[in-house]
């Protein structure tokens, strides 16, 4: 999913790229907990004024995974809306030594080198940033059972309410 800039003419360019699931696996990392069965879909239109690109598309893919609670499945889709100016390398503000905060204006920034734009990265982060830390099926997610691990979404295990050791000691506390 590299475009070399100067192939970018006057009217711009339009891309409607899969995104193949084998790629995304490779991107995600050999212990990913997401999987990937199906393409998914980049559609961009990039724009060029002199050495300045400016990329608006879209990224469409569905990812599965394992509920972090109950170990059910779990589809998260992401679609996300890119929108990005591309300057080349060198082009950027120069660094000072200074911490300096980031703007707003300067999150829909990133930079290309050699001539050339990896959308393959673009890809990569978006997808990365829609990704849940701990993925769950539904928002009140019961989880499994401490004790006999049965799912408990699909009602009471059964088992004796077990109290946590750490609170043991206030058993004896006695209210007025």
């Amino acid at each position: 999913m590299k475009i070399k800039v100067d192939q970018i003419g006057d009217e711009g360019c339009e891309l409607d790229e899969a995104i193949e699931p084998s790629w995304m696996l490779s991107q995600l990392g050999p212990n990913a907990m997401f999987r990937v069965s199906d393409p998914g879909t980049l559609k961009a239109s990039l724009m060029r004024v002199e050495q300045t690109v400016h990329v608006r598309g879209r990224v469409d893919l569905v990812l599965k995974t394992d509920c972090s609670r109950c170990l059910g499945d779990v589809t998260k889709v992401v679609a996300s809306p890119i929108e990005l100016v591309m300057l080349p390398a060198g082009a950027e503000r120069p660094s000072t030594e200074e911490e300096v905060e980031l703007s707003e204006d300067d999150l829909g920034i990133s930079i290309y080198q050699n001539n050339e734009i990896d959308l393959g990265e673009i890809v990569r982060d978006e997808v990365f940033l829609q990704l849940p830390m701990t993925p769950v099926c539904r928002k009140g997610c019961a989880g499994l059972c401490d004790n006999c691990g049965a799912n408990l979404n699909e009602g009471p295990c059964g088992c004796p309410e077990s109290c946590d050791i750490r609170w043991s000691a206030l058993q004896n506390v006695k209210l007025n």
